[in-house]
């Protein structure tokens, strides 16, 4: 995972600690924990984009690198090298977008809990 997806995540998850242990907190400063979680959101979002691109750029090099020739052991030795590679990136960039995927399913919640909140006080 890279920097800025952990810090999201650090982000992410000290606003579910602040909701489930000090809702006097949240109650307090409402208005600015709405205005943060919309922006988390939108990095979130702004980032899964970002991702995905990569994600595809490494899906249509996995394409060329199966269809290309290994007519004799040596090209089907470095088809193999250069699969193991795209495999790699790909596992890596879909375990990230995982977790964005629970970031977002996360800052969900907290959002119907702002709402929640709003409405009741």
């Amino acid at each position: 995972m890279n920097k800025e997806l952990r810090k999201m995540r650090d982000e992410v998850n000290k606003y579910v600690v602040l909701f489930a242990e000090h809702p006097e907190k949240v109650k307090e400063n409402l208005n600015d924990i709405s205005l943060d979680v919309k922006s988390l959101k939108d990095m979130l979002t702004s980032y899964l984009d970002k991702i995905c691109k990569i994600f595809q750029m490494w899906c249509d090099r996995s394409v060329e690198i199966f269809n290309s020739d290994d007519r004799n052991v040596f090209l089907q030795l470095k088809k193999a090298i250069k699969m193991f590679e795209v495999n790699y990136y790909l596992n890596k960039l879909s375990y990230e977008m995982y977790v964005v995927g629970i970031l977002d399913a996360n800052l969900d919640v907290l959002a119907k809990r702002v709402e929640q909140i709003s409405i009741l006080t």
